[in-house]
């Protein structure tokens, strides 16, 4: 929460089977936060994988992986962030995330999602992306969640 500068998270592991007493546990949490740069990160097993509120200058990369669990949730959460770059494989059981990324927020904007490592069998719908730009080949469907 509220991290500003230049600060890297890299490698390591956050393993959510503990998750199991508490279903809406988040695996990696950012808050206003801005400059951090996260490569190498291994996220498994949680409900909410990766949640990001009002962050700005963002690079995520990692893997995001839900073997044993089916969560109701997207695999990454962005809510009025701007200049976040993504570049994560996500993948699981069938239907493991409802989204690979669901971005929202009036300031939701600039968020570049690389699509080509998520597997859409991991999936219960289509990459949701709203008012951001995406790149890649993989399974990607802009959707506003504004009228």
């Amino acid at each position: 929460r509220d991290a500003h500068g230049a600060c890297s998270i890299v490698g390591g592991q956050l393993i959510g089977r503990s998750d199991v007493g508490r279903p809406g546990a988040v695996g990696l949490s950012l808050t206003d936060s801005s400059g951090l740069d996260v490569a190498g990160l291994k996220i498994a097993d949680f409900a909410q994988p990766v949640r990001l509120k009002a962050c700005r200058r963002i690079a995520l990369g990692g893997q995001i992986h839900n073997p044993g669990r089916q969560s109701d949730a997207p695999a990454i959460a962005a809510e009025a962030c701007t200049g976040v770059r993504i570049i994560c494989a996500v993948s699981g059981r069938a239907n493991a995330f409802t989204h690979a990324l669901a971005a929202v927020g009036d300031d939701a904007g600039g968020i570049s999602l690389d699509s080509r490592m998520i597997d859409p069998r991991a999936l219960t719908d289509a990459v949701q992306i709203s008012n951001s730009v995406s790149t890649g080949s993989g399974p990607t469907q802009k959707r506003r969640t504004r009228p």
